[in-house]
């Protein structure tokens, strides 16, 4: 996902980080899918295509995280509120492409998406993840699953999304809403009442 946000960020190269020994084929994989990711749009990010964000609005359709302070906050004491569900938005001629990432590690996200004004549909970007959209020139969508599609799993998901939601508002509720970079780990932990979490 870093791999991901750093490209769709217009940045044209980043270090990826290894250990000299204890990776397996898990993580080669996945640094293989970023790369095929960042080849498919490459001609937008970084060949001359424009990047505008407010072109597309995102309106959560599930529960879903508060805005924290946690997991981007680097000095005690600096209250950073960033919404956990951020996007970026690259045009080209006729292609659109929205990336959208979810940076809540406890569920996936639904939302609607509004682009250009019109109701694109519903869409979800898994637990940590990075979704990419592709739009054509009058707005509509290039693959992927249908919004009626994603409103099934919304539906079949709800008592995990809800008790996600549960689990990080009990958490903000034990901190007072102040957080920082030392607790990002006490949050990652945080166990409300017996068992924790739901799910």
């Amino acid at each position: 996902m870093n791999i991901d946000a750093f490209f769709f960020n217009g940045w044209e190269a980043l270090f990826v980080y290894h250990f000299p020994k204890g990776y397996d084929q898990r993580w080669w994989a996945a640094i293989a899918r970023c790369a095929e990711k960042q080849a498919r749009y490459e001609d937008i990010v970084l060949g001359g295509g424009t990047r505008d964000d407010s072109r597309a609005v995102l309106e959560l359709t599930a529960p879903y995280a508060a805005p924290n302070s946690v997991e981007g906050t680097a000095t005690r004491g600096l209250e950073i509120r960033k919404p956990m569900l951020q996007h970026v938005v690259w045009r080209k001629g006729a292609r659109t492409v929205v990336a959208v990432f979810n940076f809540w590690d406890k569920a996936p996200a639904f939302f609607r998406m509004r682009l250009d004004g019109r109701d694109a549909g519903e869409f979800v970007c898994g637990a940590l993840r990075t979704a990419v959209f592709e739009f054509g020139e009058g707005g509509e969508r290039l693959g992927g699953p249908g919004s009626a599609e994603v409103a099934g799993w919304r539906r079949a998901l709800m008592p995990r999304l809800e008790a996600a939601k549960a689990w990080d508002d009990a958490f903000e509720r034990k901190i007072g809403g102040k957080a920082d970079a030392s607790q990002a780990l006490e949050r990652k932990m945080y166990q409300p009442g017996k068992g924790g979490p739901a799910f």
